[in-house]
């Protein structure tokens, strides 16, 4: 045997592993949209009402942020901030 009918023979292989393989991706993605479509039918009522929550949310965070800052009580001196001592 010399090497063209070699190479003929393991490419005939290679055309058979992916003539194999195209069909079983060709089913997988027909299965994976099955399911994938009986998930969003059976799930839609509960992803409106994350939307709704996680729109709050944003809503609500927004509003918090963008509120002007509170108004910053000026500092006292060092001396204004001790106690007087007890005498004893």
């Amino acid at each position: 045997m010399n090497f063209q009918e070699k190479l003929l023979e393991a490419s005939a292989g290679l055309r058979k592993s992916l003539t194999v393989l195209n069909g079983a991706r060709l089913e997988l993605r027909k299965v994976a949209g099955r399911h994938a479509s009986r998930f969003v039918k059976q799930n839609s009522g509960l992803a409106s009402e994350v939307r709704k929550d996680v729109s709050a949310l944003a809503r609500t965070t927004f509003a918090s942020l963008s509120a002007p800052a509170a108004v910053r009580k000026p500092r006292r001196a060092a001396a204004a901030r001790k106690r007087p001592a007890k005498a004893a």
